[in-house]
Order: structure tokens, then sequence, then C-alpha cells
């Protein structure tokens, strides 16, 4: 980058320190935005799992059996957003919600309003794109579940890491 720098006009040792901290700036602006984007989406999918299992279950520990509300939803939400709320990608927000609801806690958001859910999501849940926890869902054992999210936290394991590692059952050995 500094051959770059100096072959597109002659540029002094401060402009490149100069023009690298603005690289610099930029970059990690763009991957902290990355970042808190991916984090909202996956507190949105979690909210959205969460109100779908109480519609459906109204205060009971089971939700009654044919219920067609996720197929509802699907439909008024692409209609109305786009695509992104098939029915799959629904349920599978279900599970999310399922899978996890214990790190964020009901108690804490039956009278917050929506902005403070995005907050105490925030707060509780790991920064992890949602492609992760499409995978980590997947897992059944939910002390499994659990540590590969831990891992994949704090070594930042890729998708594709998270998926091998799964998929080789690293947990067990």
């Amino acid at each position: 980058m500094v051959n770059e720098m100096r072959k597109i006009q002659n540029v002094t040792k401060s402009e490149q320190m100069f023009l690298t901290d603005l690289r610099t700036i930029i970059l990690t602006a763009r991957k902290k935005s990355y970042e808190a984007v991916n984090a909202i989406i996956v507190i949105c999918n979690w909210l959205i799992g969460r109100r779908i299992v109480l519609q459906e279950q109204h205060g009971r520990d089971r939700a009654e059996y044919g219920k067609q509300i996720v197929r509802l939803a699907s439909q008024y939400l692409t209609n109305e957003l786009g695509k992104g709320f098939s029915v799959t990608n629904l349920q599978n927000f279900r599970k999310l919600y399922l899978s996890f609801s214990a790190l964020i806690g009901d108690e804490d958001l039956t009278d917050a309003s929506v902005e403070s859910m995005f907050r105490i999501g925030q707060a509780r849940l790991p920064n992890l794109t949602w492609s992760h926890f499409e995978r980590l869902i997947r897992v059944p054992n939910e002390q499994a579940r659990l540590w590969y999210m831990h891992e994949a936290e704090a070594e930042t394991w890729s998708v594709r890491t998270l998926g091998r590692n799964i998929d080789s059952q690293y947990y067990y050995r």
C-alpha cells in the first residue's frame, strides 16, 4: 500500500500515516457496523420467535394442535415487508427463541418496550451472526448448544468452523 501511495503521487511519511489512519478508521467503522447489524438481526429474530410462541401458546405449556399462526404471519410479513419471512424462517425464529430464551429471560421483557427488549438482548446474547444461530438451533443437547455458542464467540469461529465442530461432535471429545 505504501508503494502504491508513492506511485499515485509523491506522498510524505506524515501523509502516509494520515492516509493509513483514515483507512483504519473506515475499516474499523465498517466492521463495527457489520457487527451491530448482525446483533440487531439476531435479536429481531429472537423477538419474532418469542412473539410467535406467546401467540401460539397463550401462556400454556404447549400450543394448540393445528394452529396456522406461522403460515398467517409468513403471508402477512412477506406481503408487507418482502422476502425473508418464509414459514421455514419463522419456524427457525421460533426455535431460536425456544433454544435461547434462558439467555435473555422473559421476566425482564414482560413490560418492556421493543427498544428496551433490543437493549436487553444486545447485552445478553453473544455477538454471533444469524447464520451461527441457525446452525446452533439444530444442536439438540442444550449444554452442547451453549458450549458451542460460547466457544464460537470466544474463538471467533466462522460459521463453517462452527458447523464442522458440531458435525464432528467436538463438544463430546
